[in-house]
């Protein structure tokens, strides 16, 4: 009797939880909390990494950069710049924007003092960056959209001095400008495109030569360090994708079987994925060089952007054919598939609960990252859209110049 009562109130319970889970994975209406006026376009949102502040990057007759308080959306104050990428150092003490004119500014993030300007930079770079110990920046490209003076420069974030160019004279689209990734701990960095294409290891602090990455036998298109700084990988166009000793440059493995539009490492450093032609996915081994798991895809599209989620328990596979695959990364499972427009607008939360992108209805959607189920909808929200750092606003663009906060605090 004891026994079948319990049974009785263990199928109610799983009935329950059933059910309880039937109505968390219906679509819900994502609150609106709170709009944010502007008087020009925006370009661009970032949040500062402590979370404290959000700068506006605006673009119209004036391109200022504007910083907001978060929690209030007080301004702080503005700043001039030309258009181009806004990036913080990750102790959120400084900003850099293209003043134009050749010019990078660094300006103090708690007063907005100019702090340094850094010269010989032609037009907006495609890429801007800081070291983490927030001493040196690289920037790389500058001129027209399309051919690039085929430079990164390295400079001392304190004085401005130029530190080291790195000269290369190409086309972008054909991968040959320069490309440049800071190591993390911010003592190195890697270059690709340069003089003779072949990918080299830098001195951040002198700008010296450190290592040069042979072996490639064409352009190399993507580059980065690993997590913990210990292995550099690169992807060719000869169609492998390559693993280095980050300190002596020596060739660890080569990863071939697929041509590799994207590849990315696991948040903790020991798998590598790969988003191929073929359109699967792969999982790597990057303690003992192994292929782990082959994810085959369910769509007939190439496989072009893979992204970890934060804890490294979902993989999102972007496809040409303007879909996104989610996968459990521990056992290879297809989760969902998500019908998004643009694979490189489709982030994780902070905490890996939810993703967010745009569908191909052009309206930004949020979903939950271990099951593909549909959150809700931003009815109004447009592009650019970022998480909070605590994941429970998303900061978007909005219609006719404003900035829109979205409640997702109960999702």
């Amino acid at each position: 009797m004891v026994f079948g009562l319990a049974l009785i109130l263990l199928e109610l319970a799983e009935g329950w939880q059933t059910s309880a889970t039937r109505q968390l994975t219906q679509p819900q209406e994502i609150v609106l909390r709170q709009t944010l006026k502007l008087k020009e376009d925006i370009e661009s949102l970032s949040f500062s990494p402590d979370g404290r502040l959000v700068a506006v990057a605006l673009l119209g007759r004036e391109n200022v950069v504007q910083l907001y308080d978060s929690e209030t959306l007080q301004l702080k104050y503005s700043f001039k710049r030309a258009a181009g990428k806004v990036v913080f150092c990750s102790d959120s003490k400084l900003i850099a924007a293209p003043m134009g004119g050749g010019k990078i500014g660094i300006w103090e993030v708690d007063t907005g003092r100019l702090k340094t300007t850094l010269k010989d930079q032609p037009g907006s770079p495609s890429d801007l960056e800081f070291n983490s110990t927030c001493t040196r920046m690289v920037a790389s490209g500058g001129g027209s959209s399309l051919i690039y003076d085929g430079k990164a420069r390295l400079w001392s974030v304190e004085s401005g001095d130029l530190i080291k160019t790195i000269e290369h004279k190409g086309f972008l689209f054909l991968g040959a400008s320069v490309k440049t990734s800071f190591s993390p701990d911010g003592k190195t960095f890697m270059t690709s495109g340069d003089e003779d294409g072949t990918p080299k290891i830098w001195d951040s602090e002198t700008g010296v030569l450190k290592a040069t990455l042979e072996g490639h036998k064409a352009n190399v298109y993507q580059h980065s360090f690993s997590p913990n700084g210990q292995i550099a990988a690169t992807a060719s166009f000869d169609a492998t994708i390559k693993l280095w000793d980050a300190h002596s440059g020596s060739l660890k493995e080569s990863l071939g079987s697929c041509y590799a539009y994207d590849f990315a490492f696991s948040p903790d450093g020991q798998s590598l994925a790969t988003a191929c032609s073929d359109g699967n996915a792969r999982l790597w081994s990057v303690i003992d060089f192994k292929l782990i798991n082959t994810l085959n895809s369910t769509l007939s599209s190439r496989a072009i952007t893979a992204d970890f989620s934060p804890n490294g328990q979902t993989l999102a596979v972007y496809h040409s054919d303007h879909k996104c695959e989610l996968w459990d990364t521990a056992t290879g499972r297809l989760i969902g598939v998500l019908p998004v427009n643009d694979g490189f607008k489709v982030t994780f939360s902070p905490n890996s609960s939810l993703i967010m992108g745009m569908s191909n209805k052009r309206e930004i959607k949020v979903w939950r990252a271990r099951s593909g189920d549909l959150i809700g909808t931003l009815r109004t929200a447009k592009w650019p859209a970022i998480w909070s750092r605590d994941g429970k606003t998303v900061m978007s663009k909005g219609p006719d110049d404003t900035v829109q906060v979205w409640d997702l605090s109960g999702s």
